[in-house]
Protein backbone atom coordinates (compact mmCIF):
# COMPACT_ATOMS: atom_id res chain seq x y z
CA UNK A 1 0.00 0.00 0.00
CA UNK A 2 2.95 2.13 0.81
CA UNK A 3 4.33 2.03 -2.39
CA UNK A 4 1.20 3.12 -4.18
CA UNK A 5 1.59 6.72 -2.45
CA UNK A 6 5.48 6.59 -2.78
CA UNK A 7 6.96 10.01 -1.12
CA UNK A 8 3.65 11.57 -0.25
CA UNK A 9 3.11 8.57 2.38
CA UNK A 10 6.00 9.91 4.26
CA UNK A 11 4.87 12.37 7.04
CA UNK A 12 7.35 14.04 9.17
CA UNK A 13 6.69 14.92 12.80
CA UNK A 14 8.74 17.63 14.95
CA UNK A 15 8.25 20.06 17.68
CA UNK A 16 9.36 23.29 18.27
CA UNK A 17 9.51 26.39 21.06
CA UNK A 18 8.79 29.94 20.90
CA UNK A 19 9.28 32.60 23.48
CA UNK A 20 7.73 35.91 23.50
CA UNK A 21 10.96 37.74 24.65
CA UNK A 22 13.84 36.57 21.97
CA UNK A 23 16.93 38.38 23.05
CA UNK A 24 19.73 38.01 20.64
CA UNK A 25 23.00 37.14 22.52
CA UNK A 26 25.20 37.86 19.54
CA UNK A 27 26.38 40.93 18.03
CA UNK A 28 28.49 42.15 15.23
CA UNK A 29 31.88 44.66 16.12
CA UNK A 30 35.55 46.11 15.47
CA UNK A 31 37.82 43.47 15.51
CA UNK A 32 38.85 44.23 19.74
CA UNK A 33 35.54 46.15 20.99
CA UNK A 34 33.23 44.87 22.95
CA UNK A 35 29.21 45.48 22.06
CA UNK A 36 27.08 46.17 25.15
CA UNK A 37 23.63 45.11 25.29
CA UNK A 38 20.20 44.55 27.59
CA UNK A 39 19.46 41.73 28.34
CA UNK A 40 16.82 40.58 31.03
CA UNK A 41 17.61 37.75 33.47
CA UNK A 42 14.41 35.98 33.20
CA UNK A 43 12.92 33.74 30.80
CA UNK A 44 9.68 34.32 28.83
CA UNK A 45 6.65 32.48 28.41
CA UNK A 46 7.23 30.02 26.03
CA UNK A 47 4.84 28.04 23.62
CA UNK A 48 5.40 24.84 21.80
CA UNK A 49 4.29 23.66 18.64
CA UNK A 50 4.00 19.93 17.24
CA UNK A 51 3.16 18.94 14.01
CA UNK A 52 3.53 16.54 11.22
CA UNK A 53 4.66 17.74 7.17
CA UNK A 54 4.74 15.96 4.41
CA UNK A 55 7.69 16.78 2.24
CA UNK A 56 6.65 19.28 -0.67
CA UNK A 57 3.50 20.02 1.08
CA UNK A 58 2.62 23.61 3.40
CA UNK A 59 -0.21 22.49 5.43
CA UNK A 60 1.15 21.38 9.05
CA UNK A 61 -0.95 17.81 10.00
CA UNK A 62 -2.56 17.40 13.45
CA UNK A 63 -0.97 20.90 14.48
CA UNK A 64 -1.25 21.80 18.58
CA UNK A 65 0.11 24.61 20.28
CA UNK A 66 0.88 24.17 24.27
CA UNK A 67 2.41 25.60 26.84
CA UNK A 68 5.19 23.53 28.90
CA UNK A 69 7.38 20.39 27.51
CA UNK A 70 6.09 17.55 25.56
CA UNK A 71 6.65 14.81 27.52
CA UNK A 72 5.60 10.86 26.66
CA UNK A 73 1.35 11.21 27.70
CA UNK A 74 1.42 14.35 25.79
CA UNK A 75 3.05 12.92 22.53
CA UNK A 76 0.49 10.24 23.07
CA UNK A 77 -2.44 11.89 23.16
CA UNK A 78 -1.25 14.76 20.43
CA UNK A 79 -0.83 11.01 18.74
CA UNK A 80 -4.50 9.37 19.06
CA UNK A 81 -6.24 12.73 19.04
CA UNK A 82 -5.02 15.13 16.62
CA UNK A 83 -2.70 13.46 13.93
CA UNK A 84 -3.87 9.78 13.14
CA UNK A 85 -7.27 11.43 13.10
CA UNK A 86 -5.61 14.21 10.23
CA UNK A 87 -3.90 11.17 8.45
CA UNK A 88 -6.35 10.48 4.65
CA UNK A 89 -3.39 8.16 3.44
CA UNK A 90 -1.32 5.53 4.70
CA UNK A 91 1.29 6.35 6.07
CA UNK A 92 5.67 6.37 7.46
CA UNK A 93 6.33 8.67 10.32
CA UNK A 94 9.50 10.06 10.83
CA UNK A 95 10.42 11.82 13.86
CA UNK A 96 13.33 14.41 13.64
Amino acid sequence: MIKKFGSKSLVFIDESGFEDNQDCIYAWSKKGKKVYGEQEGKRGKRENLVAGRRKKEKDLIGPIIFKGSLNAVGFEQWYDQHLLPSLKIPSVLLHG
